[in-house]
This record gives C-alpha cells, sequence and structure tokens, in this order.
C-alpha cells in the first residue's frame, strides 16, 4: 500500500471520533500484523495483541473456511474486527454506542474507501511512453492545367406530353398485417397495465449452508410486501445492479431473519456473488421485473 493510501486510511480512522463518540480505539491492519493506520490512544503493543489473537482463532477455524468478523461484548465495553479487501478493521466500543453507525462504519463507509484506493491505478500505470513525431517533408505537387472544355450545344429534343396520372384505388391491408397490429396493441396495453418499477438498494450478505438455492436471493419481507400491493399475483423476478453498472436478473425469496438489523438486507448466494463482482457489505440497487431468465 503507498503512502497516499495510507494517509487517506489514518484521516478516515481520525473521523471517528467525530462519527462515533462511543468508540475508544480504532485501527487498521493487514494480513501480515502491519498496522496501516491507529488513533492517537491505541499502542503498538496493543494492536499486536490484538492481531496475534485474531490471526489464532481464524487458524483454527479453517475448517469451516476462515474467520471473516468477530464481535466480542464485555460488561461495559465491545470489540469488533470485520475484513475489509485484504485488510482488517478493529474497533472499540462502549456498550452503549449506536449498533446502526457501528455497522455502517465497519461495513460500508471503510469497505467503499479500501475499494477505491485498490482501484486507483499504480504510479508505472500512469506513465504514458512520449512517442516521437516524425514528420516527412511533402513535395509540392504541380497542379496541372487541364484543357478548358467547350459547353456542347443544347441538342433539341421533342417535346414529351405530360401523362395523366392514374388513381390507383387503396388496397385494403391484408390478414397478415391486421394481426400483427392486433398483436402489437396488445402488447402495448399489457406493458402499459404494468407500473414503473420501484428502486430499493439494500445491504449485501452472503448466504452459506448446503442446501443453499444457487439461482434464488433472499430479499427483504417489507421490500417484497411492496412488490406484491403494486403487481399482485403476477410471477416476478429481481433485477440486481451494482453501482459500477453490472446487473443479473434471478429468483428471489422473502428474508427470514429475527435480528434487530436485518432491515435492508439481500442474501445472495455464491455464485451470483461472482457475477455481479461483489462482497459483503456492499450495496446493491434492486427491482422487480416480468422478464424471463435466460438460458
Amino acid at each position: 500500500m503507498t503512502c497516499v493510501q495510507s494517509e487517506v486510511l489514518q484521516t478516515v480512522v481520525d473521523e471517528f471520533a467525530n462519527l462515533s463518540s462511543e468508540t475508544t480505539n480504532v485501527f487498521i491492519f493487514d494480513a501480515n500484523g502491519e498496522t496501516m493506520a491507529s488513533d492517537r490512544v491505541t499502542t503498538e503493543e496493543q494492536a499486536k495483541a490484538v492481531f496475534v489473537s485474531f490471526a489464532d482463532l481464524s487458524h483454527q477455524l479453517d475448517i469451516i473456511g476462515g474467520l471473516e468478523s468477530l464481535s466480542i461484548q464485555g460488561a461495559t465495553s465491545q470489540i469488533q474486527i470485520a475484513t475489509v479487501e485484504n485488510l482488517y478493521l478493529a474497533m472499540v466500543s462502549s456498550r452503549e454506542a449506536d449498533a446502526k453507525i457501528i455497522d455502517s462504519l465497519a461495513h460500508v463507509l471503510v469497505p467503499t474507501i479500501v475499494k477505491l484506493l485498490n482501484q486507483q491505478p499504480t504510479k508505472e500505470e500512469m506513465e504514458i511512453p512520449q512517442e516521437l513525431e516524425i514528420t516527412e517533408e511533402e513535395e509540392p505537387i504541380e497542379e496541372s492545367v487541364l484543357p478548358e472544355i467547350e459547353p456542347e450545344e443544347e441538342s433539341a429534343l421533342p417535346e414529351v406530353e405530360p401523362v395523366e396520372e392514374s388513381v390507383l384505388p387503396e388496397e385494403e391491408p391484408a390478414e397478415e398485417e391486421q394481426e400483427m397490429n392486433n398483436n402489437f396493441e396488445q402488447e402495448s396495453s399489457s406493458e402499459s397495465l404494468f407500473p414503473e418499477p420501484p428502486l430499493n438498494q439494500l445491504m449485501v450478505e452472503k448466504i452459506k449452508g448446503i442446501l443453499v438455492q444457487a439461482d434464488t436471493v433472499r430479499v427483504d419481507s417489507e421490500v417484497i410486501s411492496k412488490w406484491n400491493e403494486l403487481y399482485g399475483k403476477k410471477d416476478l423476478l429481481v433485477n440486481i445492479q451494482t453501482l459500477e453498472g453490472k446487473e443479473t436478473t434471478c429468483k428471489f425469496k422473502p428474508l427470514k431473519d429475527a435480528r434487530s438489523n436485518a432491515k435492508g438486507i439481500i442474501q445472495i448466494p455464491e455464485k451470483i456473488l461472482q457475477i455481479l463482482q461483489v462482497t459483503k457489505g456492499q450495496l446493491l440497487i434492486v427491482s422487480p421485473t416480468m422478464e424471463t431468465l435466460g438460458d
């Protein structure tokens, strides 16, 4: 990571005190335990101890795919460690901290900034080789003098009497054309009955499990209820679009989750995550559609 990227992360960490006054310690470290950014309170020994404990626990959980996030609550404080691209964000806050603010900082703000930093071109990519312009002196082209052509005498043509235009009877449209027009009118009327689909912005969670359907996502049940109010019992699909413009259409089911912070969530299986090239915590734009799935 470059010095400029580290400075950006440090600026974000410094702003945590203004964004969440209940947060006492914040630091970001990589897979090797090197601290990328840290607040002024956290010491290097404290950050190292957190990294060693997290790495040891993650190694023990390799049998289930590793450890993506960790949350431990004490009597008066709590610590959360979240995976952010190729980095890790550690936050220590009091038990009275707003859970929504903590979740937004850990899974939306910091991941978005890190992703933008990773997409920046390197110094070598920005350097453009200078091409030498080679110009050759062009020899002047001598203008050729063409002989003047005398205009030919106009030939006397016999006058032609104007032909009267015959008025042809209008032909009635064929039966095939009438059927096509009727079908087009029916399609136009059916499209006009379909209301403009609403757009919803939902946060990504990954579906894990053995019996997970690879072509079906789970959408916030309140969002699906609004769709049903608009379109009734019609067979709908969900159109999913990323902020970068990638999109796909698939089946959906209502999200059944008892968590208080499960609102505004879309759970996606691994196959669709790879198609959209998104990870947990990113925001997607979803809308209902009546389009059919591709073969």
